[in-house]
């Protein structure tokens, strides 16, 4: 995989986001907090959670040791969330554009939040960035639509088919 291969999941990631935090911007305080008894409970906190799972993956590549997860404390609304989301995308944007082909297959030693030492190669930890959001955007969009509100189609092959 190349840094443009890369480059353009993590695009499709962060246009995937956007749908789902514009479907969000819709929804009530209410049906935002509403408890769903899986994932991450709510749909706002399953967002805090990719937001923060973003955040210190981005932080471990650029050398930082993270020392907790984002929460609904430090980030109390959806705008907030979408400001610092916005930021971090700018950040990650920089990084990738700083590296190499081959810096790509270099591992990547990390600690995780239990301090436990994990070491892969970099370009692993980028696609498990992707595969986890998408995980969890799943959650959202069904969340979403049990709420009876039309989700948006975050599909990766629908990517291809507007964007690209």
């Amino acid at each position: 995989m190349t840094r443009h291969d890369i480059t353009r999941l993590l695009a499709y990631t962060e246009w995937a986001n956007h749908l789902v935090l514009d479907a969000c911007s819709h929804l009530s305080s209410e049906q935002l907090h509403q408890e769903f008894g899986s994932g991450h409970h709510t749909i706002f906190e399953t967002l805090i959670h990719v937001y923060g799972a973003d955040r210190i993956w981005l932080e471990r590549w650029r050398g930082v040791v993270p020392q907790q997860f984002a929460t609904s404390k430090e980030i109390p609304s959806l705008e907030e969330l979408r400001s610092q989301w916005s930021g971090l995308e700018k950040v990650r944007s920089e990084f990738l554009s700083s590296i190499s082909d081959a810096t790509l297959n270099d591992q990547l030693s990390y600690l995780n939040l239990k301090g436990e030492r994990f070491s892969q190669p970099l370009i692993d930890q980028m696609q498990h960035v992707v595969n986890h959001s998408t995980h969890h955007r799943g959650q959202v969009v069904a969340f979403i639509r049990s709420l009876g509100v039309k989700p948006p189609n975050t599909d990766l092959i629908n990517y291809f088919r507007t964007v690209e």
